[in-house]
């Protein structure tokens, strides 16, 4: 899978349209078309831009990174939770553990 492959594949993930994507970076829709398409390469100054708004590494983003879907998936449920709810899944999961 490409980059631009996996730029969809995240952008869908999260619920977040081309064009919301093509705002968040700083690009009209036409150029975000264009990079999912694969026509146009991202620009070293967009990489960082366009994980922070996919909520993803740059090493997710390139393909480089040996994460599960569910460990994906934890991360992006994390990310919704405040600390009490955090730490009353964590002492579950380590309930879990030690059966």
């Amino acid at each position: 899978m490409d980059i631009h492959e996996r730029i969809v594949l995240f952008r869908k993930r999260q619920e977040i349209s081309q064009k919301e994507l093509a705002d968040m970076i700083g690009v009209d829709d036409s150029t975000m078309s264009k990079i999912e398409n694969g026509a146009r390469a991202l620009r070293h100054f967009e990489i960082e831009k366009v994980a922070d708004a996919l909520n993803v590494s740059i090493e997710e983003l390139f393909g480089r990174a040996n994460k599960t879907d569910v460990d994906v998936m934890l991360l992006r449920f994390n990310n919704g939770l405040n600390d009490l709810e955090k730490n009353k899944i964590l002492s579950f999961v380590d309930g879990v553990n030690r059966k």
